[in-house]
């Protein structure tokens, strides 16, 4: 064998082990980049405690739109008369989720009044699986009963804050200990769940987007208007500059 020969045998030998900077920054990213949706949503009235229908409602929903190459991980609680739910995937993942709640006609039987708290990108996934949990609570007798005293961000910055600890008891668990401590989660920090009357406040706020008008901005072009006296005409005595 010529010595040509073996140095093409090699090349051929190195070529599968090549790889592409796409390959090196998926790498850098663990493969895939993560987003977390933290939606809430009001249990529609016909489904007034009537938390299993709401539970089987948003597992049916992400069965549905669950890709071999996108798996939902996340927790949902379910209240007497809210949703709050963590949604963690793929970009691809939280944009077939919104996709899904921009149209009112997709849930309406089950839910209604969805507003986003936050899209987070970049997270490391806290759950490892989808779980569910109905919490043992008394539906309040006014919805939305809470005056606050500091801006919306710090109210649902707390709430955020609420969830992550419950995310971060579960992070290290496996699959079987996370469900079960998920069952006793009221008893071990009751701390970490969030007020019904908080949530019926969130859901009465404007300035927190449906996921139909996060669509609606988040498609839109974004358009930049140049002044035109700034940029153009240039300024005479810079022209008289340049015709020297």
């Amino acid at each position: 064998m010529s010595d040509y020969e073996m140095e093409d045998l090699s090349k051929q030998d190195e070529e599968p082990s090549r790889r592409s900077l796409l390959d090196v920054v998926r790498m850098d990213l663990g493969k895939t980049l993560n987003f977390r949706l933290v939606l809430l949503c009001r249990i529609a009235n016909e489904a007034h405690g009537n938390a299993a229908a709401a539970e089987e409602f948003f597992e049916g929903v992400l069965s549905k739109l669950q890709t071999p190459s996108n798996t939902y991980t996340g927790l949902l609680l379910v209240y007497p008369i809210h949703c709050l739910a963590v949604i963690e995937a793929t970009y691809d993942g939280v944009q077939s989720v919104l996709h899904f709640f921009s149209d009112e006609s997709n849930f309406t039987d089950h839910l209604s009044n969805a507003r986003i708290l936050v899209i987070s990108s970049g997270i490391h996934r806290q759950y490892k699986l989808f779980h569910k949990k109905e919490l043992n609570l008394v539906a309040p007798r006014v919805e939305g009963d809470y005056n606050a005293s500091e801006p919306i961000e710090n109210v649902v910055a707390e709430v955020l804050s609420q969830m992550g600890s419950i995310g971060h008891l579960l992070s290290p668990m496996s699959q079987l200990a996370a469900s079960k401590a998920l069952e006793t989660i009221q008893e071990q920090i009751p701390e970490a769940i969030v007020s019904q009357d908080i949530l019926g406040y969130l859901l009465n706020q404007r300035t927190l987007p449906t996921p139909a008008e996060y669509r609606h901005m988040y498609d839109t072009p974004l358009k930049v208007k140049l002044h035109a006296d700034v940029v153009w005409p240039m300024r005479q005595r810079l022209l008289d500059q340049f015709e020297q």
